[in-house]
């Protein structure tokens, strides 16, 4: 009864609220979310296949510090992000002509991708590269040996073989970006 009574009062209240400013922050919402999705699953790729190509510990090191955003709390990874940006874009309006204006790059799509790449690049690693783990060594040599080099053997070798991967990790990027979707964004 209470199912009942909530659909009742949400097919009243349905008509007024509904209009097309939620169909747009829909739409804003999952483009925003699956552009984020593919760019840091392909810098999940990259990453893992630079640590691939490499195994010495600075390699690993700087994997580390690339994925280290997912365990900083948001406010710390924003203001992180902001003072250099602003730091940037303050020194660019300095170098430009005045008649460039003032350039403002802290509120852009741009930076929004980067914090959201910075936040989630973990996500997207772990599959990936418990995927880059399952293809063996050999293959990556006999491919060399059929005279594919660098990124030929990425995209013509790796990447079929890591289909599950890159979808997974694509997957939970698209969840943790929808869940961190900032309310000015979706309305």
């Amino acid at each position: 009864m209470p199912f009942i009574q909530l659909l009742i009062w949400a097919s009243a209240s349905l008509a007024v609220e509904l209009d097309t400013s939620y169909v747009d922050a829909i739409t804003n919402s999952l483009l925003l979310a699956s552009g984020a999705a593919l760019l840091i699953t392909a810098f999940g790729v990259l990453l893992s296949y630079a640590r691939r190509l490499r195994s010495d510990w600075p390699s690993r090191a700087l994997a580390r510090i690339a994925t280290m955003g997912y365990a900083l709390p948001g406010p710390v990874l924003a203001v992180g992000l902001f003072v250099p940006l602003a730091a940037f874009s303050n020194q660019l309006t300095t170098w430009l002509p005045a008649s460039f204006g003032t350039i403002t790059l802290q509120s852009t799509l741009l930076t929004l991708m980067l914090a959201y790449a910075a936040r989630f690049l973990a996500v997207s690693h772990t599959p990936v590269q418990a995927n880059m783990q399952r293809i063996t060594p050999s293959l990556d040599d006999a491919a060399s040996g059929m005279g594919l080099t660098g990124l030929h053997v990425l995209t013509r070798l790796h990447l079929p073989l890591l289909k599950g991967g890159l979808f997974t990790a694509a997957t939970l990027v698209f969840v943790d970006v929808m869940k961190e979707m900032p309310i000015t964004l979706m309305t």
